[in-house]
């Protein structure tokens, strides 16, 4: 990752013609805006409303704010916790938003903002599709029809978030920003869309 960031920076500002500040913007560094992030968490947290709600008020399966920090430090403790909410979303923004986004400014991409927005996630989505070779070896009595749909259905949903980090991405010209927002998605999870709410919790 060090060196994808060194040379997006080295073309940003040799075929790109742009003075330091305007690279390490375009790669997301600077300047650091508390507001760039905090806007897009507030937005992401509004989009996970109806699992929140679920969650906090029907399930009761949120922990206590009493209870949460030390949740946290455990979770971040263990090598998956790590994985899953520091490595893997710092490592992942790194790459496809703040290198491959500033490059596809530079080429004839870069005049549309809607083209960035939904084409550029797309190595996002295909990073992803080396996990049906995993789920194979890992689960070698799985049928190959299962084991593909499972990685065309995750394909879907990265590539989805992508859409999303992306546009987040050219809004705010913040890396900090696209990190937390991975962060707290891969701590919520997908989305709950099936089953059904209890009459006994309704009432």
């Amino acid at each position: 990752m060090t060196a994808s960031t060194i040379t997006t920076f080295f073309l940003l500002t040799s075929k790109g013609q742009l003075d330091i500040v305007s690279a390490l913007h375009h790669l997301g560094l600077w300047p650091v805006s508390p507001l760039a992030v905090l806007h897009p968490l507030l937005l992401t947290v509004l989009l996970y409303l109806g699992p929140l709600y679920n969650d906090i008020y029907l399930e009761s399966s949120l922990s206590p704010v009493s209870e949460l920090w030390s949740q946290i430090v455990t979770s971040l403790s263990s090598s998956m916790g790590y994985r899953n909410f520091v490595a893997g979303p710092l490592t992942e923004e790194l790459l496809f938003r703040s290198t491959i986004l500033p490059l596809h400014l530079l080429s004839p991409l870069g005049d549309s903002f809607g083209k960035l927005v939904f084409l550029t996630p797309l190595y996002f989505g295909i990073a992803h599709v080396h996990h049906f070779y995993e789920f194979s070896l890992s689960h070698p009595d799985t049928p190959l029809t299962p084991a593909l749909l499972r990685t065309i259905f995750q394909f879907g949903y990265t590539t989805i978030f992508g859409w999303y980090a992306a546009f987040v991405y050219l809004r705010t010209g913040s890396l900090y920003s696209v990190f937390i927002i991975h962060a707290f998605c891969n701590y919520m999870g997908l989305p709950r869309l099936w089953g059904k709410i209890s009459l006994s919790r309704m009432r």
